[in-house]
């Protein structure tokens, strides 16, 4: 616990953002935290135990702190970008709790005396260090930041001889160089705990799955429909001769066209890996494999076409995911080389 605000002065405003970089980058900040000075303004950036954060300010009004806080959001990815260096923080803001009415601070309490020692006699509410928020910072508010669980798996040596001597013992383990989309996929799939947010691993798991998709054509009636259709684009450019100031858009309309002749990666995912991975369980007995795969591969494409989707969307494909990726894996490791 800490005091979260000054809580003292007129009614005004302050944020609150806390960020976390990857382990063994540190910030150099002084105990208790270090002045600086943004847009004519003081704040404190400061390290508490499992995260830093940076607060402060004087808004008059909260609207006026959010938007200095979502400035502030895309000033940390300019400092990522420019710096090469991992970097993340809350993407929402979060309420701080008020209290219907002021906690009294018993001075005898010694779990509370560094609050009465600023001569905080009640408090008014309270926040998460986790959380981005707008702070009263007329207001007295407590900051509470939880302990963090670290949880290690001890991996036994026999059980890591064990894999490695099965591997060996595959009757075609060279193999695998003669399939790079396998191992390369296995590849993406060994990274993918290296990735601390949902979402990262979310896109991690899909590509790797896309990384072993092999190269499919159309079918012939819609080959066909993609010749004649190139066909007809060439003969309006020849048609229009010298009049095409700037042909080159309509050639890249023709190669855009020319690319329809190779499945689109949704079609591929229900051809290949729904084909090839009904036969494992729980997969095989369920059925439903391929409407899971659907599922997944629409979320990945509005992931990435607007920078964000349904949380719940995400959390259930990544439990999916997180099991067959795996389990679809081992499978095409054996194929390439136990040549199955």
């Amino acid at each position: 616990m800490a005091a979260g605000t000054p809580g003292d002065g007129e009614e005004r405003y302050g944020i609150y953002l806390p960020f976390e970089l990857p382990i063994g980058r540190e910030l150099k900040v002084e105990p208790g935290g270090s002045s600086i000075e943004l847009a004519n303004t003081q704040f404190t950036v400061e390290r508490l135990h499992h995260r830093y954060a940076i607060h402060g300010g004087g808004f008059l009004s909260k609207l006026d702190a959010e938007a200095f806080l979502n400035d502030l959001r895309t000033s940390l990815l300019w400092f990522s970008l420019t710096h090469r260096l991992g970097l993340r923080y809350p993407e929402t803001n979060s309420d701080c709790t008020i209290y219907e009415e002021p906690n009294q601070i018993s001075p005898d309490n010694k779990f509370t005396s560094l609050l009465t020692k600023r001569g905080w006699t009640a408090s008014h509410g309270d926040f998460n260090a986790d959380q981005a928020v707008i702070k009263p910072e007329h207001l007295c508010l407590t900051r509470w930041e939880t302990g963090r669980v670290s949880v290690r798996t001890d991996l036994a040596l026999d059980r890591f001889v064990s894999a490695i001597a099965h591997a060996n013992q595959l009757p075609n383990l060279r193999g695998l160089r003669d399939h790079p989309r396998t191992r390369l996929a296995i590849e993406v799939y060994a990274s993918v705990q290296f990735e601390s947010s949902d979402q990262a691993q979310f896109l991690v798991l899909v590509a790797a799955l896309e990384a072993t998709l092999e190269s499919q054509k159309v079918s012939d009636p819609v080959l066909c429909a993609v010749e004649a259709a190139t066909g007809a684009v060439q003969e309006l450019i020849e048609s229009m001769g010298t009049e095409a100031s700037d042909p080159e858009p309509i050639r890249q309309f023709i190669t855009r066209l020319q690319s329809l002749k190779e499945a689109s990666i949704a079609q591929k995912i229900r051809d290949q890996i729904a084909k090839n991975g009904g036969e494992l369980e729980p997969w095989k007995s369920s059925g439903n494999l391929e409407a899971h795969l659907k599922d997944v591969y629409s979320t990945r494409s509005r992931l990435l076409h607007d920078g964000t989707t349904d949380a719940e969307r995400i959390k259930s494909g990544l439990a999916f995911l997180r099991e067959f990726v795996p389990a679809y894996l081992v499978r095409e490791f054996n194929r390439a080389a136990s040549a199955l």
